[in-house]
C-alpha cells in the first residue's frame, strides 16, 4: 500500500509540473498576442509611400515555323544570299536571286610592239582586270551592254589646246558623243578646254591630278588625288564626276574599296587601240575593225603628246557608224 502510495504521488507531481509548463506557454502566446496588436495600433511615423512596378504579364515568343531544308543539291546551287528568321521570328521565304549583270567582255588590241615578257605582262594584267570586274560588279565597268549596238569612246590624259581640242571638234563634226578622264592638273592649266567639252554635252570623268598610280598610293594620297581633280573641275563646270578611270589601269581590290567609297563608279575598257604603243595611225585603225564588239569600251588618249588619235579619229567613227553601231558617252 505505502509503494501504491507513493507511485500516486508521483504521478500527480508529474501532472502539477507538466499543467504548469503548459500555463506558462499558453502566458507567452498571449503576452505575444497583445504585444503585436499594441504595435499594430501605435500611431504611424510619416514615411514616404513607396512604388511597386506594376506586375507585367512574360510573353513568350512563339515556335519559329518549320523552315524547309534547302541544303540538297536541287536547291543549293541557286541559293545566293538568304535569311531564315529576322529578330522577331518571322520566316523569310527562299527567292531565288536572278543575275542583272550583262556578259562581261576580253579585253582585246594588239600592237606590234607590245612583245616577249612585255606583251606577257599585258596579257596578264587584262585577265586580272576582267576577274576584277567579276568581283565588283556594280563598281568597276569593263564594257557595256553587248546586246546593245552601242560603242563608247574613251580618251584619256588630256586636255590639252591642241589634240584635246581637235578630238572634241570632229566628235562635233559627226555629231557623236565620247567620254574624256581628265587629269586633274591639265584642267587647272586648260579650264577652257573642259568648259568646251562640258558644253558639247561630254562625260567627264576623272583621271586622278597627277597620272600617279593608285596602286603605288596610300589611301589618303588616292583620295587627295581624286579630291583635288574634282575640285578642279567643279570650279569650271559647276559639277562633279561620278566617273573615273586609275591611270594605268592600275587598280586592285583595295583601290576599288577607297574609290567606291567617293562615290565614283570605275571604268576600265575593253577594247586598247594601243594608240601610245604604234608608230602608224593605221593601227589604232585596225584594231577597231579587228575587234569592234556590241558594247564596246575602246580605249584612245588625247594630249599633247598623242597625235595619232586626232588623225585617224575621222575615219573610225565612219568606219563604226557604218557598221550600224550608236557612238555614246558614258553615263554621267
Amino acid at each position: 500500500m505505502e509503494l501504491t502510495s507513493i507511485r500516486i504521488r508521483k504521478i500527480n507531481f508529474m501532472q502539477r509540473k507538466t499543467y504548469i509548463f503548459i500555463v506558462a506557454i499558453l502566458v507567452v502566446v498571449s503576452l505575444a498576442t497583445c504585444s503585436i496588436g499594441f504595435i499594430s495600433n501605435a500611431p504611424t511615423v510619416n514615411e514616404p509611400d513607396v512604388e511597386y512596378p506594376p506586375q507585367m504579364a512574360i510573353q513568350l515568343p512563339d515556335e519559329p515555323d518549320y523552315i524547309e531544308d534547302y541544303s540538297a543539291d536541287e536547291y543549293h546551287e541557286h541559293i545566293t544570299e538568304y535569311e531564315l528568321y529576322e529578330d522577331d521570328y518571322d520566316y523569310i521565304p527562299y527567292v531565288e536571286e536572278v543575275d542583272q549583270h550583262f556578259e562581261l567582255l576580253s579585253i582585246e588590241g594588239t600592237a606590234d610592239s607590245m612583245t616577249g615578257d612585255r606583251w606577257d605582262r599585258m596579257l596578264t594584267w587584262r585577265e586580272n582586270a576582267v576577274l576584277l570586274a567579276e568581283r565588283h560588279r556594280d563598281s568597276v565597268i569593263i564594257n557595256m551592254n553587248p546586246n546593245e549596238n552601242v560603242i563608247y569612246l574613251t580618251f584619256d590624259d588630256g586636255p590639252d589646246p591642241t589634240n584635246t581640242v581637235r578630238v572634241i571638234n570632229t566628235l562635233i563634226e559627226h555629231d557623236v558623243s565620247a567620254t574624256f578622264f581628265f587629269l586633274g592638273e591639265n584642267m587647272r592649266r586648260h579650264p577652257e578646254v573642259v568648259q568646251m567639252a562640258y558644253d558639247a554635252g561630254f562625260t567627264i570623268g576623272l583621271h586622278g591630278y597627277t597620272h600617279s598610280s593608285f596602286t603605288q598610293l596610300s589611301e589618303e594620297a588616292i583620295i587627295a588625288e581624286l579630291e583635288a581633280a574634282n575640285d578642279v573641275l567643279e570650279s569650271i563646270t559647276g559639277s562633279r564626276a561620278t566617273t573615273m578611270r586609275p591611270p594605268y589601269g592600275a587598280i586592285g581590290d583595295d583601290e576599288v574599296e577607297i574609290i567606291s567609297a567617293q562615290n565614283l563608279i570605275i571604268y576600265l575598257w575593253s577594247l586598247d587601240t594601243l594608240d601610245w604603243a604604234q608608230t602608224n595611225a593605221n593601227e589604232i585603225l585596225r584594231n577597231v575593225e579587228t575587234y569592234l564588239r556590241p558594247g564596246e569600251i575602246v580605249l584612245m588618249h588625247a594630249f599633247s603628246g598623242q597625235r595619232l588619235v586626232p588623225e585617224i579619229l575621222p575615219e573610225m567613227i565612219e568606219f563604226i557608224l557604218n557598221e550600224g553601231f550608236e557612238i555614246r558617252a558614258l553615263p554621267r
